[in-house]
């Protein structure tokens, strides 16, 4: 690795350079303090995603475009750092990135080795490096829609530890976590402030 990054609570907007590999996932939520744990069954896969992260420990998760449109991407995306790597005994990867800050999009070119590097520009999310002291919010509401979205999903939840959560880690941990649509994640990823992801995080519950 040829760039030493500080502590992730001591990164900056000058921590995050001009260009950075970009692995595109559809339907996959990594916001700022979120972590994200990846697994990478294929060779070549690895081999494109390892370039960059070996480089810097940083890389640009990014939806592709919601309308499907080929080469084409959101235009918004998060930066997210290698926090733990591990390679099983059949070649497997597994890696956990978590999410350091936002970005615009401004452009993509393909390298050598085939994989994506998109020019970012960070400046407008330079909030995400502050630990957000976020108004009391109306959790009793918050589980009564997400009790009701789970129940219409089918799927459980573990309601002692989401008690635990604080508020801002409830709103960065269940959004990422719940199988929303990409619409939706996209929302919730370009939300402006954590009360406005809050208030899209219910209407999405509310409206299943």
């Amino acid at each position: 690795m040829n760039h030493l990054l500080p502590p992730i609570k001591d990164m900056t907007l000058a921590d995050i350079p001009p260009s950075v590999g970009l692995l595109p996932l559809k339907r996959a939520l990594l916001l700022p303090q979120g972590q994200l744990p990846l697994g990478i069954f294929d060779q070549e896969a690895a081999s494109s995603l390892l370039a960059p992260l070996l480089k810097t420990r940083l890389i640009g998760i990014i939806q592709p475009s919601l309308d499907e449109t080929e080469g084409e991407f959101e235009k918004v995306g998060t930066i997210g750092r290698l926090t733990s790597f591990r390679e099983l005994p059949d070649g497997k990867l597994t890696l956990s990135l978590t999410g350091i800050c936002r970005f615009h999009l401004l452009s993509t070119s393909i390298l050598q080795d085939g994989g994506q590097e998109g020019k970012i520009d960070p400046s407008a999310f330079g909030g995400d490096f502050i630990s957000a002291i976020l108004p009391s919010i109306d959790r009793k509401l918050i589980k009564t829609g997400l009790k009701n979205w789970l129940e219409k999903h089918h799927l459980g939840a573990n309601w002692e530890s989401i008690s635990l959560l604080s508020n801002e880690a409830l709103l960065t941990t269940l959004p990422m976590l719940l199988p929303f649509e990409a619409i939706h994640q996209q929302a919730l990823l370009e939300a402006p402030t954590l009360e406005e992801r809050a208030q899209i995080f219910l209407d999405i519950l509310t409206r299943g």
